[in-house]
């Protein structure tokens, strides 16, 4: 499951994963990621919401981390990952590889959002 929102008047895209992804599944999460962040300015945010994301295939880790690639090379301001209590979706997603910009944590959306507000 992944819902994917644009918000131009916050300036902030909304991403949230959850369950296991296949590859197909991953697919279409990163291109509508892409899709949605080009419709924002230089320096948008992000909210990553992935505290129900569970373990997914190798072939579902590399589309995702065509999305944290993009987001790196078209200028993202602050990513604000929403873990909750799950270790297991912050590890889940720290595999997907590396990423070129800095990422905060958060227990749920409100959260994540406070913290970019306060920015």
């Amino acid at each position: 499951m992944h819902e994917i929102e644009a918000d131009a008047g916050a300036n902030r895209l909304y991403v949230t994963l959850g369950g296991t992804f296949g590859a197909d599944e991953a697919a279409s999460s990163a291109e509508e990621t892409i899709e949605a962040a080009q419709r924002l300015d230089s320096g948008f945010d992000v909210v990553t919401d992935i505290r129900n994301l569970e373990a997914s295939p190798q072939e579902a880790k590399e589309h995702l981390q065509r999305s944290k690639t993009f987001l790196a090379a078209h200028d993202v301001g602050t990513v604000v990952r929403v873990v909750g209590d799950s270790p297991l979706a912050q590890m889940q997603f720290d595999r997907t590889g590396e990423q070129e910009y800095e990422v905060e944590t958060a227990d749920s959306v409100d959260e994540a959002e406070r913290l970019l507000d306060e920015k």
